[in-house]
């Protein structure tokens, strides 16, 4: 007699969404995706992968379909936003990726997404439906029962489980006890792509250009074709969740604390969207009964230690092991994911608040910071990351079908 697999549901078909879907698959789960937009659209810009995430992707089959649309930068370097002075280069050399044991990329974010996305429709135990959101939330004994908004009707489906993967507005997430909510941060990324930077800028590598109160992140995109920018700013003038085309007198301010060299850079990019940036507590529940939350939807961060897509995936990953190991209690197994990421989360969120007060410092203190990049090795600073970057995952054995 055949054994039906048990059925997961995932509110989400974002990074997060799609890594679930993959790795609850994997370890023998069906899954359905509910992803409100009616289809998959080409949204924001780029966005970096470290060791961490690509080696879960490794895993999942979907880095040999992204490689070839992404970029391996030489270094990762930290530069004056005003001067152009190199401060600290930090070479992502042979010997360093071999220790790693998985790249470190640079991707359009609509490049890792359809990545994702193809991968799960080839994988017969993942059904995707755009345009469909789930609109409530029944837990009971037996899981949990949602419903579901598609079109003008409304329809109730069983499942094992829940999965919130619906970004930092997340609704899954409105309907646990207690739930965070999402702050502002009182910062904007102004986000953009531009022509290839010159040679000796910046074109082959991962660029953070520091200031006093903001910075800047270059990097290549799609083989070197083009350049992403990110400006990080204060929030001069508070905005909704939605993103804006940005105005240009908020950009004149941060205009002129640049390196002359880097004019010509700004002046190709466009157009410029501007991002308000909400965090959500890590400390807020992210699950009860069986509906668990991942990526922003539990955790929400502030970019400065560029993990908010590699935590997502992480998260995807050992959520799926959680319930792997315990495939009929969903609640014991969602408790066992919360409990186990949440140091990893706020650590990783403490270096993102760090590295906020190192970027943004002013004269006198910025002196004090670039003085001390000068000092250490850059070997040194990589090595203190290898909890971050080093980050071994789960292993995930399939469970028994029952």
């Amino acid at each position: 007699m055949r054994v039906a697999r048990r059925h997961v549901a995932i509110a989400g078909a974002g990074i997060a969404g799609l890594t679930a879907a993959l790795a609850m698959a994997r370890a023998g789960f069906h899954v359905t995706i509910f992803e409100r937009v009616v289809a998959p659209a080409e949204i924001g810009a780029g966005l970096q992968l470290s060791p961490n995430a690509t080696r879960i992707l490794a895993g999942l089959d979907v880095l040999n379909r992204l490689r070839p649309l992404a970029t391996a930068p030489q270094s990762v370097d930290l530069a004056s936003l005003a001067s152009g002075r190199m401060l600290m280069r930090l070479e992502l050399d042979e010997k360093w990726l071999k220790g790693m044991g998985a790249p470190w990329l640079v991707t359009h974010r609509a490049d890792l997404h359809a990545s994702l996305l193809q991968t799960a429709l080839r994988t017969h135990d993942a059904t995707v439906h755009f345009g469909a959101e789930v609109d409530d939330v029944a837990l009971h004994a037996r899981g949990v029962t949602i419903g579901i908004r598609e079109a003008d009707r409304l329809r109730e489906m069983e499942c094992a489980a829940l999965i919130g993967a619906d970004g930092v507005w997340s609704r899954v997430r409105e309907r646990i006890t207690g739930s965070a909510t999402a702050e502002p941060t009182g910062l904007v990324a102004w986000r953009a792509t531009a022509d290839r930077l010159p040679d000796g800028v910046g074109a082959e590598r991962v660029v953070a250009w520091l200031g006093r109160g903001a910075h800047l992140i270059t990097y290549p995109l799609r083989g070197g074709a083009s350049t992403n920018l990110v400006a990080v700013t204060r929030d001069l003038k508070f905005a909704p969740h939605e993103t804006e085309l940005a105005v240009d007198f908020e950009l004149s301010d941060f205009a002129a604390k640049l390196w002359p060299g880097l004019a010509p850079v700004l002046k190709s990019a466009g157009p410029w969207r501007r991002w308000p940036l909400y965090a959500v507590d890590p400390d807020g529940p992210w699950n009860e009964g069986a509906v668990a939350l991942i990526g922003d939807a539990a955790h929400a961060m502030t970019p400065f230690s560029a993990q908010g897509a590699a935590m997502a995936i992480e998260d995807a990953w050992e959520l799926a092991a959680a319930f792997a190991a315990r495939p009929n209690d969903a609640a014991a197994a969602f408790r066992v994911y919360a409990e186990t990421r949440r140091p990893r989360i706020k650590r990783v969120a403490r270096r993102a608040a760090f590295n906020r007060f190192v970027y943004h410092l002013g004269f006198p203190m910025a002196q004090a910071r670039d003085l001390a990049f000068k000092l250490r090795k850059p070997e040194a600073f990589l090595a203190d990351l290898d909890w971050l970057y080093a980050y071994k995952p789960t292993p995930l054995p399939p469970h028994p079908l029952v």
